[in-house]
C-alpha cells in the first residue's frame, strides 16, 4: 500500500506504475461517466467479462440495490463503490486502486480488501492508495511518501517498530508507601529476535525489588501498542 500527505507524489507513482505495467486495471474518480446509471458503468468491460462477472462485481462493491439508480444521484460513498467496478470486472493481474477505499463504509472496504487478497492470492499484483490506518492494517508492504520521496518502505510490522517499543504499565491498589514507589512503573518491551525484553522506564533497584517479588496488590496492567494511525503520522 502506498500512503502520503497530499502532494507527496501517490498519484505521480501511481501514474508512473501504470506506464510501466500496460495491463494494470486502475481504480479512481475517473471511471465513472458524467451521466448514466450504475448499470452502464462495466460497458466499457463486457466484451472482456460475463454478464455472472459483471453481477458479481456490483454485488461486491454492495450497489445490486442502487443498479438503476441515476450516477448524479448517488451519495460520495456510493459513487466511490461504483469506480471500484473495474476491479472485479477484469483479468488484470495489477490491480491499482487510488484512494477509493478511505472513502467507502468500512464494511465494504473490509469486503473490498478480502476479495483483493483473493486475487493477491492467484498471482495478482494489488497496489491501494490510502490514508486509512484501518486499510492500511490489511498491508503487507508498504511505501510512504513525504516531499516525493520515500521516507519509509517495508513491512507493516516493520513500520511499526520504528514508531516506539510497547508498553507495559502495572498499576499497584494497596500498601501506600509501596505504591508511592511503585505504582505506576512503566516497562518498555522490545521485540528481538531471541524474544521480547522488558526494561523500566525508572530502573529503581526497590521498584525493580518491589514488582519482582509480587508486595502489594495489582490493580491493573496495560499493554500500550504501537498504532497504525502513529506509524502514519510519523512517516508521512
Amino acid at each position: 500500500m502506498i500512503i502520503g500527505a497530499a502532494g507527496s507524489g501517490k498519484t505521480h507513482l501511481i501514474r508512473s506504475i501504470q506506464k510501466k505495467v500496460n495491463f494494470a486495471t486502475i481504480a479512481d474518480e475517473r471511471v465513472l461517466p458524467r451521466r448514466g446509471r450504475v448499470k452502464d458503468v462495466p460497458n466499457p468491460f463486457r466484451k472482456q467479462a460475463s454478464s455472472s462477472r459483471i453481477d458479481e462485481a456490483i454485488s461486491i462493491v454492495k450497489l445490486k440495490e442502487k443498479i438503476n439508480s441515476h450516477l448524479a444521484d448517488l451519495s460520495p460513498s456510493e459513487a466511490s463503490a461504483a469506480c471500484l467496478l473495474p476491479v472485479f470486472c477484469t483479468e488484470s493481474q495489477v490491480v491499482i486502486v487510488d484512494m477509493l477505499l478511505d472513502w467507502v463504509d468500512l464494511s465494504l472496504a473490509n469486503a473490498v480488501i478480502e476479495n483483493l487478497k483473493q486475487k493477491a492470492t492467484l498471482g495478482g499484483t494489488v497496489i491501494i492508495a490510502t490514508h486509512s490506518p484501518e486499510v492500511l492494517k490489511h498491508a503487507d508492504e508498504v511505501i510512504a511518501l513525504r516531499n516525493q520521496s520515500i521516507s519509509f518502505q517495508g513491512t507493516l510490522t516493520e513500520g511499526l517498530s520504528t514508531v516506539g517499543p510497547s508498553k507495559v504499565t502495572v498499576m499497584s491498589q494497596k500498601f501506600e508507601a509501596i505504591r508511592q514507589i511503585v505504582d505506576p512503573i512503566t516497562v518498555n518491551v522490545e521485540q528481538t529476535e531471541a524474544g521480547a525484553t522488558f526494561e523500566l522506564q525508572d530502573p529503581s533497584s526497590i521498584a525493580l525489588t518491589l514488582l519482582s517479588k509480587g508486595y502489594g496488590d495489582i490493580k491493573a496492567v496495560t499493554v500500550s501498542q504501537p498504532t497504525v494511525a502513529q506509524f502514519i503520522q510519523k512517516w508521512i
